[in-house]
């Protein structure tokens, strides 16, 4: 498992920072310098304006605007897990934003949290994605998604054409998504989304799926 994390990490950031080289002011070995802000935007939620917060981290050792990536929890919520792609991006010179979608609705986590449609809570996603493109530091070119189960769901939903122009505005994409599950199953429909973002880079990781991410990416 820490292996096929490791092969993902790689690939979000080689499809990230091949546009354009990042001038690193210090070695890769050095401490890993951020900057962390707590952030929070409102979304509709149930006929009533709610906050969905997130944890915002960008590597201070880079210039130039940078890429980001917008983290989604799966039902449990927010966990370690996020915490370690994190810091795994920000090492590769790539800002993340990892948001909560339960603590704004006053929800624990687990089963009961789940929408009834996985595509309930997409303003949460559209929301994230219109705060970074609004930051100075972040390059509105290069937005990525990586969503662990629900959240890969969602991932995957984001990445059709149909909401990607519904949510996020008419010919505005991510740049390039991950979607993760631990069983091939919760993405069993995948290969029936037919209508993908234009020029969009989709994956789709699992314990049995990783190799068919390297393939694809080599």
């Amino acid at each position: 498992m820490k292996h096929t994390m490791q092969q993902l990490m790689r690939v979000l950031a080689w499809m990230l920072l091949a546009p354009a080289m990042l001038s690193m002011a210090q070695g890769s070995e050095e401490t890993l310098r951020l900057r962390i802000d707590y952030l929070a935007y409102p979304v509709d939620w149930n006929g009533k304006s709610i906050l969905i917060a997130g944890r915002f981290q960008a590597p201070l050792n880079v210039s130039g605007k940078i890429p980001a990536v917008i983290l989604l929890h799966d039902t449990a919520g927010v966990k370690n897990n996020g915490t370690y792609f994190a810091t795994a991006l920000n090492r590769a010179g790539i800002a993340t934003f990892e948001i909560d979608q339960w603590g704004g609705r006053g929800l624990a986590g687990g089963a009961s949290s789940r929408p009834q449609h996985p595509g309930d809570n997409l303003p949460d996603v559209a929301g994230a994605y219109r705060l970074l493109i609004a930051r100075p530091e972040i390059d509105p070119a290069r937005i990525g998604l990586l969503g662990f189960s629900l959240g890969g769901i969602q991932t995957m939903l984001m990445m059709t054409r149909r909401n990607s122009d519904a949510i996020l505005g008419s010919g505005n994409h991510f740049k390039v998504a991950v979607a993760s599950s631990t069983r091939r199953s919760v993405f069993s429909s995948a290969a029936r989304m037919t209508t993908m973002t234009d020029r969009a880079r989709v994956r789709i990781s699992s314990a049995n799926l990783h190799r068919a991410i390297l393939d694809t990416c080599r």
